[in-house]
C-alpha cells in the first residue's frame, strides 16, 4: 500500500525535484536569486513585488535548510496527497506557502525589521496541517497499532524547528501561517467536497 502511494505521489515527487534544482542552482548564483526573488517586505507591499511570494518558496539558504524540507515533505506529502487528490493538494500547498509569507511579511512589519526570507517552510508545515485535519477526520477508522502517522508528524515539526534555528534566513513566522493556512484550507476541501478519510494508508 505505502510503495504504491509514493509511486503515485506525483504533485509531491515534482515539487521536491523543482526544489533540488533550484538549490543547485542558487549554489552558484546565490547572491542574485536571493536578493532579486526572496519575499522581502518593502520589495513586495511598495514595489509590487509579488512573484517574490511564489518564488522564494523554492529557495532555500542551506542545505540543512532543504534537506529538513524535503524530507518532511516526503514523509507526509505523498499521504497527504492521496487523501486529497493532486489538484486539491497542490491548491493546499501554494495557499499554505502563500499565508506563510503574508504572515511573515505582516511579523516584520509589526517589529520593525525586515529581511529577506525564504524556504518551502511555510507550505510543508501546511502540508503537517493537513496531516492534522485529515487525522481528526479519520481518527475513528485509524488503526493505532502499527501506524507511523505520530513520529512523521513530530519528525516533520522538529526538523523544520531545527533549520529554523539553523538558518537565520528563516523566519519563523512564515511556520504558523504554513501551518494555520494548512488547516484552514484542508478543512474547507474535507467539508466542501465531504472527504471521508479511511487512514489505511496511514498505518
Amino acid at each position: 500500500m505505502q510503495s504504491r502511494i509514493y509511486k503515485s505521489a506525483y504533485v509531491t515527487i515534482a515539487l521536491i525535484i523543482c526544489n533540488m534544482l533550484i538549490f543547485i542552482y542558487m549554489i552558484f548564483h546565490r547572491v542574485d536569486v536571493y536578493n532579486l526573488y526572496g519575499v522581502e517586505s518593502f520589495a513586495v507591499l511598495f514595489d509590487h513585488e509579488y512573484y517574490r511570494m511564489i518564488t522564494s518558496m523554492f529557495m532555500h539558504g542551506s542545505v540543512e535548510h532543504i534537506f529538513s524540507n524535503m524530507v518532511c515533505l516526503l514523509a507526509l506529502g505523498a499521504y497527504v496527497e492521496h487523501d486529497l487528490g493532486h489538484i486539491a493538494y497542490l491548491i493546499m500547498y501554494f495557499f499554505s506557502g502563500l499565508i506563510g509569507n503574508v504572515v511573515s511579511i505582516g511579523w516584520d512589519m509589526l517589529l520593525d525589521e525586515y529581511s529577506v526570507s525564504v524556504g518551502a517552510s511555510g507550505a510543508v508545515f501546511g502540508v503537517t496541517g493537513a496531516a492534522v485535519v485529515i487525522l481528526f477526520f479519520g481518527r475513528k477508522r485509524l488503526k493505532l497499532k502499527g501506524s507511523t502517522i505520530i513520529p512523521r508528524m513530530a519528525a516533520v515539526v522538529a526538523l523544520n524547528l531545527y533549520s529554523g534555528y539553523a538558518d537565520n534566513t528563516i523566519n519563523g513566522a512564515a511556520h504558523f501561517g504554513g501551518l494555520l493556512g494548512g488547516i484552514i484550507i484542508t478543512v474547507l476541501i474535507t467539508l466542501i467536497g465531504r472527504k471521508q478519510y479511511t487512514m489505511e494508508e496511514w498505518v
